[in-house]
């Protein structure tokens, strides 16, 4: 291993000038990961081990109100439940350093290392999440700026190709939507990540996060809330055009499930005589969409109304 500074002809740790300041390059604003919903069932598995979680299916006919005789006993309703599984895969990644490095930076070199790996371990998970999250079958494409101006469909295909950015009204429309789908509220409130360039000609009309929520319970990436949805940005993963295929994501509580088996942790080795010393990170976990119109529908009681399945609307245009 050598160890070189500046551009690729540079002999090992080359005589230039060396500043004084430790400097990294930027990365961008983590959001995806928060929003998974966390099942305890994963935690202590082992790598390839599967984690089962179970869904509670509505009755049939919920809500019809149906009088009692005195004489009689309710009846009886036909309950459902689904077992949801996900098998959990061991992530990470190393990096090492010469000792001679350590010896001669004027910098602290394992820091640095541990940086950096812990920029790729997040942005690591963040994609998990991600991959999964951009699989709801709910899709949106804005076709212009008013509430109707939406082609929405329930295939995970989307309908259209996008011809403008989100406003105030096509938002309160993609909103609209989620509510008359039942898809239920984090709380009090839905989520959005969007593109800088969705929430673009949103921004000024968001109710700033101060007003809404307490200090230490703003969302990483959060810009503010608008209609009962709070809108988080991300400028990693998503298109910023208007005909990108993935221009973001509205999602309602048990969106994603989120099974850690062993939480992301830094593991450090000396190496041999300590000359050759390496960091690495390792997690345990898997991500899956929760809830699915196609599979959980087949296994309602009662007539498919597609409704409270999916809890998310994917927003994009056709590639």
């Amino acid at each position: 291993m050598s160890d070189k500074w500046g551009d690729a002809t540079a002999g090992s740790l080359a005589p230039v000038p060396l500043s004084e300041q430790f400097r990294l390059q930027a990365s961008e604003e983590l959001v995806w990961e928060q929003n998974g919903d966390l099942k305890e069932e994963a935690l202590g598995l082992g790598k390839g081990d599967i984690c089962n979680w179970t869904k509670f299916m509505q009755l049939a006919d919920y809500g019809t109100p149906r009088p009692l005789d005195e004489d009689k006993d309710p009846p009886r309703a036909e309950a459902k439940e689904i077992k949801a599984s996900s098998t959990v895969l061991e992530y990470g990644r190393s990096v090492g350093w010469t000792k001679k490095l350590e010896d001669l930076s004027r910098w602290n070199i394992r820091n640095a290392r541990e940086r950096i790996l812990h920029v790729d371990q997040v942005m690591t998970i963040e994609t998990l999440v991600y991959n999964k999250m951009i699989t709801g079958k709910h899709t949106a494409c804005v076709t212009g700026s008013g509430k109707g101006d939406i082609t929405f469909t329930q295939t995970g295909v989307i309908g259209a190709t996008g011809s403008d950015n989100l406003t105030v009204k096509s938002a309160h429309g993609i909103i609209d939507y989620m509510e008359t789908k039942l898809i239920p509220k984090i709380g009090s409130s839905y989520r959005a990540i969007l593109s800088s360039a969705q929430l673009s000609d949103l921004v000024d009309d968001l109710l700033e996060f101060t007003k809404y929520t307490s200090p230490g319970e703003q969302l990483k990436g959060e810009m503010g809330m608008l209609y009962n949805c709070r809108f988080m940005k991300d400028n990693y993963m998503l298109g910023s055009t208007v005909t990108s295929e993935y221009q973001g994501v509205f999602f309602g509580d048990d969106a994603i499930s989120a099974c850690i088996a062993r939480p992301a942790y830094l593991a450090f080795e000396p190496g041999r005589f300590d000359r050759m010393p390496e960091l690495a990170w390792f997690t345990i976990r898997s991500y899956e969409k929760t809830w699915d119109i196609v599979t959980d529908d087949a296994y309602s009681v009662g007539a498919a109304n597609l409704k409270g399945f999916e809890r998310l609307v994917r927003l994009g245009s056709k590639p």
